[in-house]
């Protein structure tokens, strides 16, 4: 083990040692040891002299490009050969290669995520316009009453609940009883008269028995109208 002189008080001491045991001077000779900062500022340097040698390998010169691009034009200009029905295909299929990244596109997507409930507006909507297919014979005395029709009305009366125009459709008594939302106050009249219209005939069984709807409100749970095609149809107190 070496030895060296302590710069102090003269003390002789390891050349290893941190400090002086006599003294407690710092070994000023001691070998300089390097920490893992200056380690990972190496390895750094190392990696960014490797990966710029690897772009110089990927380099390639611009003469090697200019067939690439000559033959991508080719590709996308029409052959003056060709017939005019070939043309119309091309002309045609252009359009729908440019239409999933548009603006409009865009601020559709941001819509979705921001406004829910105008969304869910819309597809109230949509549902309110397919029942209009399905009970377009309501005004008739006549409803039809097929499984197939039935299981229709069904899935709309789901829909309608899902989309938070009715809290919950029950026949507890006599009559059957639909409970509706501050969603369902926001349709037309048109729009009310159709989506109640469509429980009146899932539950209509062709006799006086059922021969109406009764409304509530899903909040007060009061009652706030009714309807049947015995009498003008739907009537709304409020």
């Amino acid at each position: 083990m070496a030895l060296i002189r302590c710069s102090e008080c003269g003390n002789n001491i390891s050349s290893k040692a941190n400090e002086c045991p006599q003294c407690g001077a710092p070994n000023k000779k001691l070998p300089k040891q390097y920490g893992c900062g200056t380690l990972i500022v190496i390895i750094f340097f190392i990696l960014i002299i490797s990966s710029l040698t690897d772009l110089k390998d990927l380099t390639f010169s611009t003469t090697d490009l200019k067939p690439q691009t000559i033959t991508a034009n080719k590709n996308i200009l029409p052959d003056t050969q060709s017939s005019a029905s070939d043309f119309s295909n091309t002309t045609s299929a252009t359009p729908q290669q440019n239409n999933s990244d548009t603006p409009i596109q865009n601020s559709v997507n941001s819509l979705v995520l921001q406004e829910k409930d105008r969304i869910n507006s819309q597809n109230i909507s949509d549902n309110i316009a397919h029942s209009n297919q399905i009970e377009q014979h309501n005004n008739e005395a006549l409803i039809d009453k097929s499984e197939s029709m039935q299981i229709k009305r069904k899935e709309m009366i789901d829909q309608f609940i899902f989309n938070g125009i009715f809290s919950k459709v029950a026949m507890p008594g006599s009559l059957p009883r639909v409970w509706v939302t501050y969603k369902f106050h926001g349709l037309t009249f048109e729009e009310k008269k159709t989506a109640i219209g469509v429980v009146y005939a899932y539950y209509f069984d062709g006799t006086d028995k059922v021969n109406g709807v009764r409304i509530f409100d899903s909040a007060t749970n009061n009652e706030i109208g009714n309807y049947s095609i015995t009498y003008p149809y739907l009537r709304l107190y409020k």
